[in-house]
């Protein structure tokens, strides 16, 4: 899917596969992806901050568990997909449904 090194370590970053839409954030050697659209408000995670093992939507602030993707943010039962990602030597690759 992608290399490792081309994934800034602690940053989302946008990654389109078979017509998906998913943010790889890189931590330390472990790659996370998610769907890249907000439930809330479609707001694209991509462009979003990572803090504390959470990916945080540009457009209202609601955190998402990189490893669950389970909203973290107060009382919210909303969620985002998470994909099986794995490094295979340089290569990081991604497992969908």
């Amino acid at each position: 899917m992608c290399r490792l090194e081309a994934l800034p370590a602690g940053r989302p970053t946008l990654h389109e596969v078979a017509g998906r839409r998913l943010a790889l954030v890189r931590l330390g050697e472990v790659v996370h992806a998610v769907d890249d659209e907000c439930p809330h408000a479609g707001g694209p995670l991509s462009q979003g901050a990572v803090l504390d093992g959470t990916i945080i939507c540009p457009y209202h602030t609601w955190m998402f568990d990189l490893a669950s993707g389970a909203c973290v943010a107060g009382g919210r039962s909303a969620s985002v997909a998470v994909y099986a990602a794995r490094v295979v030597g340089a290569d990081v690759w991604v497992e969908l449904p």
